[in-house]
């Protein structure tokens, strides 16, 4: 862009104005860029430390069993559309947290489980029993308020 030499001679003047007036300027993005990424990795595993346990809190409510006799005579299970209730446990305890990060930047978080039971239950309309994604969406305002909070 060509600027007039008005405009060129109105910035040698305020350039020369400011360093005879002692001012200086300093730049400090990336100290600003360096603290807002470890504030936002904090964030994300926080986060996902808080849906991990939100997970495990919502497949915790036990199986109803009614013992007569020394028998089990009947077992109330999840129905459609409910988190589904601990038998075993085992799918409770294999609730797992993971937090990728590729160089500076934070690439995702996982939370899932390794057994195929697990994912039987999140992804089958037959049994609809989703317990991850209906987890994240209830949380999910409380979530952005982790991660999207102001910067300390």
């Amino acid at each position: 862009m060509a600027y007039r030499p008005a405009v060129l001679a109105a910035r040698r003047r305020r350039n020369r104005a400011r360093k005879a007036s002692g001012v200086r300027f300093e730049w400090f993005i990336e100290q600003v860029a360096q603290k807002v990424r470890i504030s936002l990795r904090r964030r994300v595993a926080i986060a996902g430390q808080f849906l991990q346990s939100k997970v495990v809190q919502n497949i915790s409510i036990p199986v109803r069993k009614s013992i007569l006799g020394g028998h089990t005579v009947t077992t109330v299970r999840s129905k459609k559309g409910e988190f589904p209730r601990a038998d075993t446990t085992l799918l409770k305890n294999t609730i797992f947290n993971v937090v990728r990060t590729s160089g500076k930047d934070i690439v995702d978080a996982y939370i899932g489980t390794p057994l195929e039971y697990g994912l039987m239950l999140e992804v089958s309309r037959k049994m609809d029993r989703s317990f991850l994604l209906r987890t994240l969406n209830e949380e999910r305002s409380n979530l952005v308020r982790i991660i999207d909070g102001p910067i300390r």
